[in-house]
Formats: structure tokens, sequence, C-alpha cells
């Protein structure tokens, strides 16, 4: 096709997050593709996006442009090589070369125009595919390689650290955040003096303690989770370890690489845990899965006690009868998300022995542990570490509205944006500073804190009501003045149960 019969073409951009891209590789890009557009006199509309481009699914910008191609919107599309157009799998590249065929649009480089009606350009069209798809995997091949070597050698190569680390670019190291070290402290402290997961989840909820990996399901953020504050404590980064390669494509199938076939290497990085205190923490966490028996019956004593860790909701107690077992009951999560799925927590019939284990678990509490409590005022500590954490936040707060009157003064935005981010400012700052206080008034009150003395009269009182209850109800109710809730989760024929105390 000849030049003067364009007039009208796409101009598709991609900068390849895989391939390590920097924004002046594609603004250099952009300018030279816009000069041999605007020297034509050719009227264009840009397609921009950043992608890997591995495959067309995941590629936003190239799925748009190939429907307004198949539509005929355009006489040619303009890139700045044929490789900018994808170097995925075979049946990509047969979808891209059919599009352009059939809708007889033609492909510009700075060097060529590939009508693809033409043998030659056809020819031309299949070998230049064939050698961008072995040109990627070598690239792919590369960028594993040296994610591999760099973790041999203590680096970072894995894409988002955990808490409270974050990706130091100049040491291709982790570094820790400051702000977050004392609260990843309180929580490995916290579970080190048996308080159970669910808690530590709320309290860092309730403290407005940012997720890790701020996860806002339908644009809300839904706080932390137990299975989040798992992860942490098992990590093995904070123990100074660097693991690779923990999972592998196999056609297009993902799947758990054996330990033993990991990269698991020293790290350079800071370690926040001890050995001792990771040991620790595996044991308890190993602890707390039990064995659960095959059904259990007469749990009345539970009722309203029980919540299902998958959706944090109170779990039903039903009953039912069955040949040769007679009268059952059987622990349900009948919970329907907004979304109508149900939960997909299993329940599980219960039985006396299960029912016996469990309470014995409940009554015989280390008194070990309350003393440490007391002896190391946990919840005490707790506050003031939140508050010194909010201070530094209130600080930075500051700090930024101090700069946000400065670029107005230097004209460096303009008034309309000064007011809006003033107002934001100013809402964070008081927020936090009510926040503030309202911990101060808490920390003032050394009464809110339970003592080993009150920890100990609730016990002697429910040891005295569960020996003298003779009904269900009885027992629930020496229950509930002991035991804030009970945490059930099912994986298979394992239950892991987590006893909270009041």
């Amino acid at each position: 096709m000849e030049s003067k019969q364009i007039k009208h073409v796409a101009v598709y951009l991609r900068k390849s997050r895989d391939e390590g891209e920097f924004d002046d590789v594609l603004s250099k890009h952009r300018d030279t593709l816009l000069a041999l557009v605007n020297n034509r006199n050719w009227s264009y509309r840009l397609y921009e996006e950043v992608a890997s481009g591995e495959k067309i699914e995941s590629r936003k910008e190239m799925q748009k442009l190939l429907r307004h191609v198949e539509d005929k919107m355009y006489d040619g599309v303009v890139v700045m090589d044929i490789d900018r157009l994808g170097r995925g799998e075979n049946k990509d590249w047969a979808l891209i070369k059919d599009t352009f065929l059939y809708s007889e649009t033609v492909i510009i480089t700075p060097n060529k125009i590939f009508d693809l009606e033409e043998d030659n350009d056809d020819v031309s069209f299949d070998f230049m595919s064939i050698f961008a798809r072995l040109e990627y995997k070598t690239i792919k091949r590369r960028m594993r390689q040296g994610k591999e070597a760099g973790a041999r050698k203590g680096m970072w190569t894995s894409g988002r650290p955990p808490f409270p680390y974050y990706y130091d670019k100049n040491t291709r190291s982790l570094a820790v955040d400051e702000t977050n070290r004392p609260i990843y402290r309180a929580i490995i402290e916290k579970y080190l003096n048996d308080e159970n997961l669910i808690d530590i989840a709320i309290w860092l909820t309730n403290n407005k303690i940012p997720t890790p990996y701020k996860i806002k399901p339908n644009g809300k953020d839904k706080g932390w989770s137990h299975v989040t504050v798992r992860r942490l404590l098992k990590s093995d980064v904070h123990l100074g370890y660097i693991t690779f390669g923990k999972t592998r494509t196999k056609r297009g199938q993902v799947e758990i690489v054996p330990d033993e076939e990991r990269i698991r290497a020293m790290g350079n990085h800071e370690k926040l845990k001890t050995p001792e205190e990771h040991e620790k923490i595996i044991e308890r966490l190993t602890k707390n899965k039990l064995i659960n028996p095959n059904a259990r019956r007469n749990v009345l004593p539970l009722s309203g006690l029980v919540v299902c860790e998958k959706c944090g909701h109170r779990m039903q107690l039903r009953v039912g009868y069955g040949k040769g077992k007679g009268k059952y009951w059987t622990l349900l999560c009948n919970y329907v998300y907004k979304d109508g799925s149900k939960c997909e927590q299993k329940g599980k019939q219960l039985n006396d022995d299960f029912y016996n284990a469990l309470f014995e678990r409940i009554i015989h509490v280390d008194p070990q542990i309350l003393k440490e409590i007391e002896i190391h005022g946990v919840r005490f500590n707790d506050t003031k570490v939140i508050i010194e954490v909010k201070e530094q936040d209130l600080n930075k707060q500051k700090r930024a509205l101090e700069k946000l009157y400065e670029s107005y003064e230097e004209s460096v935005i303009t008034k309309q944006e000064f007011v809006e981010r003033k107002e934001l400012r100013v809402r964070q700052i008081h927020g936090l500073e009510e926040e503030i206080h309202e911990l101060r008034r808490t920390l003032e009150n050394k009464d809110n804190f339970p003592t080993i003395t009150s920890m100990y009269k609730r016990i002697d009182k429910f040891q005295e009501i569960w020996n003298g209850a003779v009904t269900n109800e009885e027992k629930n109710k020496a229950l509930k003045q002991l035991v804030e809730r009970i945490v059930y989760d099912r994986d298979e024929d394992r239950i892991e149960l987590t006893v909270c105390y009041k």
C-alpha cells in the first residue's frame, strides 16, 4: 500500500515490565512514532499500555486495538517494531495476523510498511514473529537466571516483601520500615504471650494499622485477618533468609515446588526475630491443630461461642437424628456473603470425647501464661507502642502540610489543588490527634488492663459454677464468664481450635 493511501492510523506503544524497560524508553518510542505520523500528515489515535507481552489476554489496550482494526477503523497501525505487537503463543500471533490480513490493515514501522496481502511481507511477518517468540523466551530465561543468582547472593528478587520490610532499589535488598518495626515486634510478643491469631488481627484492625498488602475487596478495607497474621508469624524472611522459586508454571498450571528444589540463602537484610522465637511460634501453631473425632453431641454449652475462622461469623448448632446414633448435634457455618456465595467452612458432628478434651483445655489454663502477661504488662505496653506509631504518623502529616504550603507559595500547584490537598491533610491530622487523645486516656487508666488477680478470680469462679452446673444452660453461662469465643477452622479431617479468654 502506498503511503498516499494511508490517512488515518493507530499508534501502538507498549512498555514491557518483564523486560526491565523504563519510562524514558517509552517516551523515546512515542516521539519517534509521532514524528513519523506527523511527517506523513496522518491523523492518529494513540494506544499506550504497560504489560507483559506474553499473552494478549493480559493486555487491555492490545485487545481494544484488535477490535478496532477488525472493524476497519484504521488504514494502518504504527509500531516501533513487529515484536511490539506481541511475543506470545502461536495462537496469539495467528490472531494478530488474521485480524490485519482480513481487515486489509497494514503494519507500519519506522523502516518498513508491511502489507500482509503481499507474499513477501506475509513471509517476513511469519519469520519475525518466530524470532520475537525466541527472543522473548531468551529474555525470560536470562531474567530468571538473574533472579536466581541474586537470591543466592542474599538479594531480594521475589516481588513485594513481607511486613515490615520494603525493597531498597539501591542495595537490591530489604530494609525495615521504622514506623512498622514496633508493630511487628508487638505481634511477635503478643503471640509468644499466648494471644491468638484472631485477637491479634482484631487488635491491628481496631488500631487502624494498614494491612501489609492493602487489599480492599469491593473497595473497602476489611482490615487484618488471622491468615495474614499466621503467614507473617511463620515467615522465615524475618529470620534473615531469602527463598526463591516457591512455585512454577507447567503447561499453564501453577504448582508448588518442593522445599528441596527451592533456592534458600541467608539474605543481606536485618533479622527481626530470633531462631528461638521462631521455634516457639512454629511449635504453638502446630499444637493448635487438633485431630477431631468423627462426631459430637450435647454441645449446647458452646452456644454462641464458636466463631468461623474463614468468614468471622458465629457458627450454628443443628440437631439431627440418625439410625443407631439417636440425637446428635452438628456445628455448621451458614453465612452467605453479599455476592450470594456461601462460606466454604465445613461443619462437623461432635461427640463427648472431643467435648471433654476441649473443656479440659479451657479449664487448665497455664498460670505461668497469666503471670507473664501481668509481669510484662503486655497490653499496657502495646498502647504505648500504638501511641508512638500514631505520633510518628502525625508528625509526618504535619510535615506534608508544611510542604504543601511551600508548593502553593512557589506556584508549584494551583489554588484548587492546594485547597483539596489541604482539606485532606487537615482531616487526617485531626483524626490522628483524636486517636492519640483517646489512647492516652486509656493509658492513664491502668484499671482497664487485666491483672493476674482478676484473671485467677475469673478462673476460680468458672470452676465453681461449672462443678455445680446441672443443665447445659448453666454450663454455657459458666463458659461465657471466662471464654470470649472459640475460633473453629477445618481442613479435611483436621480441626484447628483457638480458645480466646476474656
